[in-house]
């Protein structure tokens, strides 16, 4: 509910607790369980920076070493949001963005391992 706020500071701040406990496998779990990813990457929409910031943040988090984030993640069209904000002025946005986009390659190359 609290992604889902009016007040953009309430969304970023809980997009920041997100991704601190996204960095705990045991939390990425949990996130996944409680139908966190869809509302974190629909957050990357919004225009507010320290939202953008703390749910770069968190996507890179979860995608983190955990294949169901990743394809979660890349069923909601994450993969070309991020890609948007690798042209973000700010480069804090922009190289979460480019570690969740590093961590969403590193599972299409293990899926590709899978398959050979």
């Amino acid at each position: 509910e609290l992604l889902m706020e009016d007040e953009p500071l309430l969304r970023a701040y809980t997009a920041c607790i997100i991704a601190n406990v996204a960095f705990l496998e045991v939390g990425q779990k949990r996130i996944m369980q409680a139908g966190g990813v869809p509302l974190i990457v629909r957050l990357l929409k919004q225009r507010d920076r320290k939202v953008q910031l703390h749910s770069s943040a968190a996507v890179q988090n979860l995608t983190y070493k955990n294949a169901k984030c990743c394809a979660a993640v890349l069923a909601e069209g994450g993969e070309k949001l991020l890609n948007k904000l690798l042209r973000h002025k700010s480069e804090d946005i922009q190289q979460f963005a480019a570690g969740a986009l590093a961590n969403l390659q590193l599972y299409r190359r293990g899926l590709e391992a899978e398959a050979a």
